[in-house]
C-alpha cells in the first residue's frame, strides 16, 4: 500500500470485540474509510462499529480478505491478487450495500446486533457453538467435520418461521427445521453457498429454510451446498423477505442464532434488512445493482 502511495494508519486488535471499538474511535476522529484485514468475524466487527455512527459521518469500507473464512468477499468475486486487491483500494467505486440486524436473547437478556453476509438459527448455530468453544483452528476443513458431529446428536427445532416480503404481506410456516438462513451474501462456513440468489445491493434477504431431514438425506444432499444446488431439494424452500422472525414452539429446546461465523445468542429472534446501510468500496464493475 505504501509502494502504491496510499497514505494510512494501521491498529492490530488485541481481543475479541476490539474491531468495534477501532472502527467506532476511527469514525469519531475523522477517518473517511476503514479497511478490514481478517476475515468474517473481524468483518462483522467492524461493520458493528460503523454502525454504530451516525450515516452523515460513516466512513467507507473496504476489505483486504486474509482470515480463517472469507465468505464475503467470496460470494462478491473479490479479486484473490493482493495487487488485485489493493488497486481496488486505491481505485475502486463506492457502492452502497445492504446490512442485516439480528435481535435475540443471550442469557435472558434482549440484545441485538449487525451482520453483512449470512446470519442463521438451528443446525448452523450449533456448529457455531461447537467451533467457538473450541477454538477456529483448521479452518474450512474443521468446520466441515464439525457440521458432521454436531449432526450425530443434532435435535430438528419444532419452530414458527414469519417472514415479511417487501411488499409488507407475511407468511407463516411451522414445523420441524434443520436451518434457517438468512442471506445478505452467498456464502458461509468456508465456502458453502448456502444462498446463491442473494444480491447485497437490493434492499431483500433471501430466507433459506430447510426442513428436518434424516441424518442419511442431509449427509447425502450435504455437498449441493457447496455448489448452490440445494435449492432444488423439495425440503429446501427459498424466500425473498426485508424481515424474519423466529419463535420456537417447543420451548424445552435452544435454538442458537450466529451470523458471519460468530455464535449471537438464542430464539426467539429477528433479522431485519436496513437498505444501503454502508459504502463498500469495491473493484470496478462489481455491486452494480445499486446505484
Amino acid at each position: 500500500m505504501r509502494a502504491e502511495g496510499i497514505r494510512f494508519d494501521a491498529q492490530l486488535t488485541e481481543a475479541p470485540g476490539h474491531a468495534v471499538d477501532l472502527a467506532r474511535e476511527a469514525a469519531q476522529q475523522g477517518y473517511t474509510r476503514v479497511i478490514c484485514v481478517g476475515g468474517d468475524g473481524t468483518l462483522n466487527e467492524i461493520v458493528n462499529g460503523l454502525m454504530q455512527v451516525e450515516v452523515e459521518r460513516r466512513p467507507a469500507l473496504g476489505l483486504i480478505p486474509s482470515g480463517t473464512g472469507t465468505d464475503f468477499a467470496r460470494g462478491l468475486g473479490w479479486p484473490k491478487a493482493l495487487d488485485g486487491v489493493i488497486e481496488a483500494i486505491r481505485r475502486g467505486t463506492e457502492r452502497r450495500i445492504d446490512v442485516g440486524m439480528t435481535s435475540f436473547y443471550r442469557a435472558g437478556q434482549a440484545r441485538a446486533r449487525y451482520f453483512i453476509n449470512v446470519a442463521g438459527a438451528g443446525f448452523d448455530g450449533d456448529v457455531s457453538d461447537v467451533v467457538n468453544r473450541e477454538g477456529k483452528h483448521g479452518g474450512s476443513l474443521a468446520y466441515f467435520l464439525t457440521v458432521f458431529r454436531v449432526l450425530a446428536g443434532y435435535e430438528h427445532k419444532h419452530a414458527r418461521v414469519t417472514l415479511t416480503a417487501p411488499d409488507g404481506s407475511e407468511h407463516v410456516l411451522q414445523g420441524h427445521y434443520n436451518l434457517i438462513a438468512v442471506g445478505n451474501g452467498q456464502y458461509f462456513g468456508g465456502g458453502m453457498r448456502i444462498s446463491p440468489n442473494s444480491d447485497t445491493c437490493d434492499g431483500c434477504f433471501e430466507a433459506i429454510v430447510i426442513e428436518a431431514m434424516s441424518r442419511a438425506e442431509f449427509v447425502l444432499n450435504f455437498p449441493k451446498v457447496y455448489r448452490g444446488t440445494h435449492l432444488s431439494h423439495p425440503k429446501v424452500s427459498e424466500y425473498r423477505v426485508v424481515a424474519i422472525r423466529i419463535e420456537l414452539v417447543n420451548t424445552s429446546q435452544r435454538m442458537f442464532v450466529e451470523a458471519e461465523g460468530e455464535l449471537f445468542g438464542e430464539a426467539p429472534a429477528s433479522f431485519q434488512v436496513i437498505p444501503g446501510a454502508l459504502r463498500l468500496i469495491a473493484p470496478s464493475g462489481l455491486l452494480q445493482s445499486r446505484q
